[in-house]
């Protein structure tokens, strides 16, 4: 057989394909009617894409595991009739394919899983439909000289170069693929390259990776039924939650090692393993993209996994980049031990105090839970002064005691402003959420000083709620407060723009502050503190993606 994918569609007997009967070629169904398989019959009936019978079409009966360079040789074929019906009578028992060529319409099918034997499975009709193709790329040297790739129960192959590259299957059936087939000649035993290869008429499907034997394409999804972002927004962690309904854990390897993500090419994103528990089925990545477009719901990244040589790759250093602003991250995923992972490069780990760390489920994996105010805190230690940058500060909180005012993020020990005041983000008197910044001043409103309220309450036990501020130290108006993805900005007491230099020996702390004073009971998870000013599209998206009913990320 010439390399590619032509074959001549032949009437002949199964024993050139391993079976032992010869098959007659005689319609038995009506279009339109339920086709079925029962011992020693195959029948079915094709449309055609404008919903009319598919007269004319050559029908192919073949193994399902059939490889076009091995087991070339006598094909059986039938014609479909003028109902579009075809039949093959006098079937071994076996697992079989149709494959399925409309040449004058340049339509196909595939037809896979069919039983011939136990007389219980049925076939429905199906529409003939333009084809798609698929692109794979191998590496320079990662192919054999007479290696190929394949698509089982087809005609369709293609012989791969030892020099690799791009290798391109036509004609290949809409629809999934359930497997992509490489072997290193015809005497070698198949590999998966991949499984269930999704093809769209007259489009090709790129096939990167191929030490990779599974992927999934997931959509990123900021129009209105989504995130519903309007702008773009650049560098943000999308966070990827996988369960057992969406993703098997017994195809890859433990601790999710050979777990990969990609864009539209071959170059994997950054990410960071948040959380593997397999036992539980239950997994949460960390990856970088680039750039997310708003307003869109075509935009994709493929997930890869199903690798047994690959290692682990988790890095949350790169998928919180300092060079994009961010200045500390902690997720509070420990449930174990007294060190609280700070993941950026700069390594600020906090120390659990009194009863911590004590773990629950949040809204986005394990939180810490603080049930003793004053002694249950997260101490960073005297890191990350504001000194003159612009401050974005975020974290989701769900309050316990509806005690107030309440520390979040304090880096600070006191009530009123002064030189070494540092900041805080609380949750104030009235329920509101609420910033503080100063470096000079007696009281809030004094040069030296900047307070920023939000006007919308946290008043409840039971919501988890991520409260996020945003302050521009060359624009007072451009402060700004939000909460769960909205913004909530009230009054402004006070300019940002007279404070100067914001340092202070405190430590920064989570759920308290220096004095013990004002503390948190309640559960917490993800502060972040980044040296920029976020958009209120990137604002939003974090909450978007980051709640528990993920709106982003699309299945």
């Amino acid at each position: 057989m010439m390399p590619g994918r032509d074959s001549a569609f032949r009437c002949g007997t199964l024993l050139a394909l391993g079976l032992a009967v010869l098959v007659g070629c005689t319609g038995m169904q009506t279009a339109g009617s339920v086709s079925e398989t029962t011992n020693g019959v195959v029948a079915g009936s094709l449309y055609n894409e404008q919903g009319g019978a598919a007269e004319g079409t050559r029908v192919l009966l073949l193994p399902a595991g059939y490889d076009p360079v091995k087991d070339g040789g006598a094909l059986v074929s039938a014609t479909t009739d003028a109902e579009g019906s075809y039949s093959f009578t006098d079937v071994t028992d076996g697992d079989y394919a149709v494959f399925a060529t409309n040449d004058k319409q340049g339509t196909n099918v595939s037809i896979t899983g069919l039983r011939v034997g136990d007389g219980n499975d049925t076939i429905a009709p199906d529409t003939l439909r333009s084809p798609g193709s698929v692109s794979i790329i191998f590496a320079a040297g990662s192919a054999g000289a007479n290696g190929y790739v394949y698509i089982p129960g087809t005609l369709l192959f293609r012989y791969v170069g030892t020099q690799g590259g791009l290798v391109t299957l036509d004609s290949v059936p809409a629809g999934v693929t359930k497997q992509l087939l490489y072997a290193d000649n015809a005497t070698s035993e198949a590999t998966v390259i991949r499984y269930n290869v999704t093809v769209a008429s007259r489009e090709t499907t790129p096939v990167w990776n191929t030490a990779w034997q599974y992927s999934r394409t997931l959509v990123l999804n900021t129009s209105a039924s989504g995130a519903d972002i309007a702008g773009t927004v650049t560098g943000f962690p999308v966070l990827i939650r996988l369960n057992g309904e969406n993703f098997n854990f017994a195809q890859c390897q433990k601790e999710g090692a050979d777990i990969r993500f990609s864009a539209s090419d071959s170059v994997f994103l950054p990410c960071e393993i948040g959380r593997w528990d397999e036992a539980s089925q239950r997994a949460e990545f960390w990856v970088k993209v680039d750039t997310i477009r708003g307003g869109d719901s075509t935009q994709t990244i493929t997930l890869y996994w199903g690798n047994q040589q690959a290692s682990l790759m988790s890095n949350g250093a790169a998928v919180f980049d300092t060079g994009n602003g961010f200045a500390g991250v902690w997720h509070f995923n420990e449930t174990s031990g007294a060190a609280a992972a700070e993941v950026t490069s700069n390594g600020f780990t906090g120390a659990y105090e009194g009863s911590l760390p004590n773990p629950q489920e949040g809204p986005i994996d394990v939180v810490q839970n603080i049930v003793v105010p004053d002694s249950d805190y997260v101490d960073a230690g005297d890191v990350l002064d504001a000194e003159m940058n612009d401050l974005s500060i975020s974290v989701w909180v769900k309050r316990g005691l509806l005690v107030t005012p309440e520390a979040l993020v304090a880096k600070t020990d006191g009530d009123l402003p002064s030189a070494s005041y540092g900041y805080l983000l609380s949750i104030d008197p009235g329920n509101f959420p609420h910033f503080n910044m100063a470096n000079g001043g007696s009281d809030w409103g004094d040069d030296g000083s900047f307070d920023i309220a939000g006007d919308r309450e946290i008043s409840d036990s039971t919501e988890w709620h991520q409260v996020f501020v945003v302050i521009d130290r060359t624009d007072n108006a451009n402060c700004r407060m939000f909460l769960d993805g909205s913004e909530c900005t009230g009054a402004r007491i006070g300019n940002s723009t007279s404070v100067t230099a914001v340092n202070t020996p405190h430590s920064l702390r989570f759920g308290t502050e220096n004095d013990n004073n004002a503390s948190f009971s309640g559960a917490i998870d993800e502060p972040t503190v980044a040296f920029t000013v976020r958009s209120a599209d990137w604002v939003k998206l974090c909450y978007m993606n980051q709640k528990p009913d993920d709106a982003l990320v699309r299945w």
